[in-house]
């Protein structure tokens, strides 16, 4: 064989043994690579599940609340509303999903809204008592709670909002009966200052009349008598 001849068998072996060690090497990161996305997928899967989860423990959650819950943005947008608050504002979540807040207020209370808002932006949270406005032009008296959080780099303001008329008819009730505890003991502090004057001056005309008596030519059983009368 010729020099020439050897020469490119010889680079023909390398360049086949070089085609094997590359599709080996390929094989193999195509294995790594395999085994990298089917974990990777069952990462994904994993979080997802998670996901769900979390958000279903939310959802529920967020629905079977007592208090009334609305999302809205900074703006005052409500994003969402649970069944309580529609329930307590007479309206369907629809009619309150899209509207501002704001239009929940009466004009008078529209003041401390905005306080409210403000301190929410600035601190994060507050809690304040307003009243609302229902569907059906009635008012109820509220406490309400608001905080805000960020989701996908939007800022999320959380109400939660308590109907209040059973406290302040408690609170109403409490009032009125120390009101009448105060009255009584008015009352009675008067109606005993009366009977202590009323009684004193017969006392007193009876104490003088003794001591006259006393004075008097009175036999010494009779003054003994009188005597037990003072004590």
């Amino acid at each position: 064989m010729t020099t020439e001849a050897q020469k490119w068998e010889n680079r023909h072996v390398r360049e086949k043994n070089a085609r094997i060690q590359a599709e080996k090497l390929l094989e193999q990161k195509s294995s790594q690579l395999f085994d990298a996305n089917e974990q990777l997928e069952q990462q994904v899967q994993l979080k997802s599940s998670k996901l769900r989860a979390e958000e279903k423990k939310f959802t529920a959650l967020f629905h079977s609340s007592i208090d009334g819950i609305i999302l809205y943005t900074q703006e005052g947008i409500i994003l969402d509303a649970n069944s309580t608050i529609c329930q307590l504002l007479k309206l369907q979540p629809d009619q309150l999903i899209g509207t501002n807040i704001i239009d929940l207020y009466p004009k008078e209370f529209l003041d401390q809204a905005t306080k409210a808002k403000d301190e929410v932006n600035q601190h994060g949270h507050t809690r304040f008592e307003v009243t609302l406005r229902c569907a059906d032009q009635t008012y109820v008296p509220t406490e309400i709670s608001a905080s805000k959080f960020e989701v996908d780099e939007q800022t999320i303001i959380q109400g939660i909002i308590r109907d209040i008329t059973e406290r302040n008819k408690i609170a109403l009730d409490m009032e009125r009966a120390s009101e009448s505890a105060i009255k009584a003991n008015e009352a009675k502090s008067l109606f005993l200052a009366t009977m202590s004057h009323e009684i004193r001056t017969p006392l007193n005309g009876i104490l003088g009349f003794s001591d006259i008596i006393i004075q008097s030519d009175a036999s010494d059983e009779q003054r003994q008598y009188l005597q037990l009368i003072k004590k």
